[in-house]
């Protein structure tokens, strides 16, 4: 009797496992265990209107001028700006995030707004720094044995979000994101100036989680005059007394300006010229080093990525993380 009692727990466990695992065991990790392990295809909705994959744009990519259709615009994009192992939540984020970003410059040019010269006639690049970085890999390529499941994740996030944007005032906004904020978000105002009501500072976790969210640059006293003075085309020079002056910081810990040297920087200008991850920056003086501390990662504009990630990973659906980062904002769909 006792031999068939350890039996079926045995056999209990076995069936049983990933429930257990999931109580007793690393939490995250499961969930994205979970998240990740896909059916080798993805069939797309029954009531799909295709609206992605009938609307075609043009891109700037090594050198050519692509036309692609905008699904697969957006699965290079969503493969080259966030780790495929995210929860299906956040990509779906990151998906309609991207299309609200390139529909919103489709609007532009139909306002009579200019292409950019860097273009080439192009409506979008594959620079990161100016659009939205691309790439056309295969997920084999990035991924190796991963790369099936993250396939189907990626076009399961595209598919279900077809045709959907951010809207504020009828129109798609300016839906930037970047990866790791701290406790709040940036205002745009602060950042690059202008008038943006739904990219404004707000509540923001999970930024700890990336990998680049603490950063540290060590300049010396030569370097950091030589290379104020090559960004600004000023004579620069460090005087006994006035090296680190005034900061001006915003609500969310950025640097709005700084006094170096007795000239007065925006902190976006020194972030710029020393490769700093976030404007959220501390500057000492070591042993003739300027050392740069830092937290965050990208502008912390809009939405935060790895702030997505933790909100797919408590639960909440695409849509409450889009309007979460974008305020004032509701989701709409293209006809």
């Amino acid at each position: 009797m006792k031999k068939i009692t350890l039996i079926l727990f045995i056999c209990f466990m076995l069936t049983n496992f990933k429930e257990i695992a999931a109580l007793f065991g690393d939490k995250e990790s499961y969930t994205l265990r979970e998240y990740t392990t896909s059916a080798p295809e993805y069939d797309p909705p029954e009531n799909l209107n295709g609206y992605d994959e009938n609307t075609e744009i043009t891109l700037l990519h090594n050198g050519q001028v692509l036309t692609i259709n905008l699904h697969d615009y957006l699965y290079g994009v969503i493969c080259a700006e966030i780790p495929a192992s995210f929860p299906v939540e956040a990509v779906k984020a990151q998906a309609v995030a991207a299309r609200t970003y390139t529909l919103n410059k489709l609007y532009r040019y139909q306002q009579g707004y200019e292409i950019a010269e860097s273009h080439k006639g192009a409506q979008l690049c594959s620079d990161h720094s100016h659009c939205k970085a691309y790439t056309d890999k295969s997920a084999e390529e990035m991924w190796g044995s991963d790369g099936a499941s993250y396939r189907v994740k990626i076009e399961r996030a595209i598919y279900d979000t077809d045709g959907e944007y951010i809207a504020y005032d009828d129109q798609p906004i300016v839906a930037v994101f970047h990866a790791a904020s701290g406790e709040m978000t940036e205002n745009a105002s602060d950042v690059w100036g202008g008038d943006y009501p739904y990219l404004i500072s707000t509540e923001s976790y999970g930024g700890e989680d990336s990998p680049k969210f603490y950063g540290e640059v060590r300049v010396s006293s030569s370097d950091l005059i030589r290379k104020i003075t090559a960004k600004t085309g000023d004579k620069f020079e460090l005087k006994d007394g006035y090296w680190i002056g005034e900061i001006d910081r915003s609500e969310a810990g950025g640097v709005n300006t700084i006094v170096i040297g007795g000239k007065t920087f925006k902190g976006t200008e020194i972030r710029s010229i020393f490769g700093l991850n976030s404007t959220n920056f501390t500057i000492t003086y070591d042993d003739g080093d300027f050392v740069f501390k830092t937290e965050g990662y990208g502008h912390r504009v809009g939405m935060s990525q790895y702030g997505a990630k933790a909100m797919a990973l408590e639960g909440k659906k695409y849509g409450e993380i889009l309007t979460h980062y974008y305020t004032g904002t509701k989701l709409s769909k293209m006809q």
